[in-house]
């Protein structure tokens, strides 16, 4: 929208229509030409900053997903076809991005007081995304995997990012609730052995019964940040 805005182009379709999201919007963005350009030229600069500490293929990957004036973000399967890769990694590499960039923001407020005005909606005790909160909130009260896609009106495909989320922060995660005992052993075996997390490469050598999914969340959950077992 920014770059819409400045470009004086009304052709903008919003990617969201969450009425809280809306209203954050138009609390920070100013009314005036000149300080709406002072605004977008800060955004710049901090996620330059930002994404310069990644590793190229994973700043191309944040960086193709977003949208700017007369362009619009990519798909995870548009950005798997461009670098050659499967969208099944390229999702779970976003969402690597994702963490590392809540924790930069963490640890660094004064050097993108901009982009860390954003992080309200982090839960700070388990530093999850607000929607994955949610999806934690009703799995902690007993709903089913279904039932909680179902109630959210969310893809099966959405709830499994945000257990991936969920499992990443927390090493008391429920593991074989999800993935079958000998399966996690076997993705963490073969994951160590050829020092690789390249979801392809892995799932070539597990069982066919081993999805996606499986190798995802294990990867995630072993890779995990917070161990509240030793809190």
């Amino acid at each position: 929208m920014f770059i819409f805005s400045l470009a004086d182009s009304g052709h903008f379709i919003p990617v969201t229509r969450e009425k809280a999201v809306l209203r954050w919007l138009k609390q920070i963005w100013p009314s005036g030409k000149q300080a709406k350009a002072k605004l977008a030229d800060g955004l710049f600069h901090e996620l330059e900053k930002l994404l310069s500490g990644l590793e190229p293929q994973e700043a191309a990957i944040a960086a193709n997903k977003l949208g700017g004036y007369a362009r619009t973000g990519l798909t995870f399967s548009q950005i798997a076809k461009a670098l050659k890769q499967e969208e099944e990694e390229v999702i779970y590499r976003f969402n690597g991005i994702l963490h590392y960039i809540i924790e930069v923001l963490q640890q660094n407020v004064s050097s993108f007081p901009l982009l860390t005005s954003i992080l309200p909606t982090v839960d700070s005790s388990v530093r999850l995304t607000k929607t994955a909160a949610e999806t934690k909130r009703l799995l902690d009260e007993g709903w089913s995997f279904d039932k909680i896609s179902q109630l959210r009106r969310l893809k099966r495909s959405t709830i499994e990012d945000h257990i991936i989320e969920i499992a990443s922060e927390s090493r008391s995660f429920p593991l074989y609730d999800y993935v079958p005992v000998e399966s996690a052993e076997k993705i963490k075996t073969v994951s160590d052995s050829r020092r690789t997390r390249k979801m392809k490469e892995l799932k070539e050598q597990l069982p066919e019964t081993v999805t996606y999914f499986h190798i995802r969340l294990t990867l995630a959950y072993y890779g995990g940040k917070t161990d509240e077992s030793s809190a």
